[in-house]
């Protein structure tokens, strides 16, 4: 038997109540998406959404974190697009009422959305906890990660890399902290540095394009 995981970390969480042999793969769905070496950065900076519609409350946490990504686009003059969470317009009028005329663009979710594809167009992505910011990252895009929620049970596991990195903190693209400050440091650090974040996030998110570790299994198994 196997345990086909996120990373081995994960994998031995699983192993306290399930039998077989941890095997990190990352996401089979990000993996089964080429990614596009050559492919135009149209996207200067989008936010991964983790909207979610009535009765659903945005916390008070996000309102801080909107509120410095704002100001970073308008003192930088960066527009901003959001890569929705929902196909709903409740979704679109929430965050045109956050960021007004700074938000260029917001892409909602539609049937057969490539996600993958736009994360790889985009220069920076802006992450707090989407399992698709973490796909983003290990497949080679800039993002910066905004652990803002709480550190205390259940919310830890919400944390830049958890339960690999059980340490919460900050790093050069990572930070526990909803400050000005602390967004201002790592966007600026991405901006500027040639700094391939895929080399720290191995251990946290494997890519294995084409899933080719999935197929020798399957081919082993003669399935």
């Amino acid at each position: 038997d196997y345990l086909l995981m996120f990373n081995y970390e994960t994998g031995k969480i699983y192993k306290s109540f399930l039998k077989g042999k941890i095997i990190p793969i990352g996401s089979f769905k990000s993996n089964s998406v080429e990614r596009q070496k050559k492919i135009k950065k149209k996207i200067e900076l989008l936010y991964i959404s983790v909207f979610r519609p009535l009765p659903y409350k945005t916390k008070n946490e996000d309102y801080v974190f909107f509120r410095n990504l704002k100001k970073f686009c308008e003192i930088n003059k960066i527009s901003l697009q959001v890569l929705g969470a929902t196909n709903l317009l409740e979704e679109k009028y929430f965050y045109n009422n956050i960021f007004g005329s700074i938000m260029k663009k917001f892409i909602n979710r539609y049937e057969n959305r490539n996600s993958y594809k736009i994360v790889d167009q985009s220069k920076i992505l802006v992450n707090i906890d989407s399992t698709l910011g973490y796909e983003a990252a290990a497949r080679g895009n800039n993002v910066a990660f905004l652990s803002i929620r709480k550190k205390k049970f259940p919310f830890y596991s919400r944390q830049f890399g958890w339960p690999v990195k059980k340490n919460f903190g900050k790093g050069r693209f990572w930070t526990d902290e909803n400050s000005y400050k602390e967004l201002e440091r790592i966007l600026n650090f991405l901006r500027k540095k040639n700094y391939k974040i895929f080399n720290e996030m191995k251990k946290i998110m494997k890519f294995d394009e084409g899933n080719k570790i999935f197929l020798k299994l399957i081919k082993e198994l003669n399935i």
